[in-house]
């Protein structure tokens, strides 16, 4: 797709293209399905991965294939305080103890130099 002298220039897939003047334009509709899904699969595959969840007392956090080799993994409640925290160091799956905490909705949080993420966890 192209824009010069007040036109719109689209070309397809198969090299086959249209000039639309865009004094005449009315709208234009982007849509392609299989990028969004791609795109979905890809911010998916991203997420911190944590089971079980619900958890009791043991969570486990998967944090095989982070970019950073060092960082902060933190338990938060929902008003934002921080109520565990535990440096890592290339731990593959850790297994966290929290029979400590009450029944409720939580934030596990992991974070390096690179990337921050973030998940919602219950505890039973």
């Amino acid at each position: 797709m192209s824009f010069s002298s007040g036109n719109l220039t689209v070309t397809k897939t198969d090299n086959s293209s249209g000039v639309f003047a865009l004094s005449d334009l009315r709208y234009l509709n982007f849509s392609n399905i299989t990028v969004d899904l791609q795109e979905d699969l890809s911010v998916k595959s991203q997420q911190l991965k944590v089971y079980p969840n619900p958890v009791g007392d043991i969570l486990n956090i998967n944090l095989t294939g982070k970019s950073e080799t060092e960082g902060t993994l933190s338990i938060l409640n929902f008003e934002g305080k921080t109520l565990v925290t535990r440096k890592v160091s290339n731990e593959g799956v850790l297994s966290l103890n929290i029979s400590h905490l009450p029944t409720g909705i939580y934030l596990c949080c992991y974070s390096n130099a690179t990337e921050i993420k973030t998940v919602k966890i219950i505890k039973q």
